[in-house]
């Protein structure tokens, strides 16, 4: 319960009684974004489905710029590249 809590409290926040996710865009990243920061209704009451929620934008969060940031190493790169044929 006290994880549940910690997550909650460091991605959200409650709007009359109603949770929404909220996280900072990393700097490196925010050219691919309008605005600095995500914020979105999880349209719940519960902490338990905000939780599950969080988590789930969180890890899909993470995955996204994970391919961003490989991309963006991969196209610096890519004049290293030599094809061979």
């Amino acid at each position: 319960m006290e994880d549940q809590i910690k997550l909650t409290s460091k991605y959200s926040f409650k709007k009359r009684d109603i949770y929404y996710f909220s996280r900072r865009v990393p700097q490196d990243l925010q050219q691919h974004y309008k605005r600095a920061r995500i914020v979105t209704s999880l349209n719940t009451k519960s902490i338990k489905e905000a939780t599950t929620a969080i988590k789930l934008i969180n890890n899909q969060l993470e995955q996204l710029w994970f391919q961003l940031r490989t991309k963006e190493l991969t196209n610096n790169y890519s004049g290293l590249i030599c094809n061979a044929g």
